[in-house]
């Protein structure tokens, strides 16, 4: 079996937190971590370069993520940004979160199911034929 995949979750409500990790962790695939800042998600990516993947909500209490896109973009970051979120209007946070970086989203009303396929899909290499 490969090894877990670690993922960085960018998100400042608790319960989604709860969610999104139990969801991620019981795929079985995924080690999760977790953080409810801009600061605390920049000091754990600092930390951890085996990140291999990151899921931003786009609107933090008092922030928003766009700014840590962009930079998380514009550095050596290899792995997938993933933008998390229940806004489908035109122009809202989803929208500016791939345009600020983010090359993938997955619009998060349930079930959350989604994002584990999502997260398996870009981390697991599909065998060749």
């Amino acid at each position: 079996m490969p090894d877990k995949i670690k993922v960085l979750l960018v998100e400042d409500d608790p319960i989604t937190q709860n969610l999104i990790k139990a969801f991620l962790r019981r795929s079985g695939n995924f080690s999760v971590l977790v953080t409810g800042t801009i600061k605390e998600a920049k000091a754990v990516l600092k930390k951890n370069s085996d990140i291999q993947a990151i899921i931003f909500d786009g609107q933090l209490i008092g922030e928003n993520t766009l700014g840590m896109i962009k930079e998380v973009s514009d550095s050596d970051f290899s792995g997938h940004m993933i933008a998390i979120s229940a806004n489908t209007e035109p122009g809202g946070m989803h929208e500016q979160q791939i345009r600020a970086g983010c090359n993938e989203s997955c619009l998060c009303k349930p079930p959350l199911s989604k994002l584990v396929e999502l997260m398996e899909r870009l981390t697991f290499p599909r065998p060749q034929a």
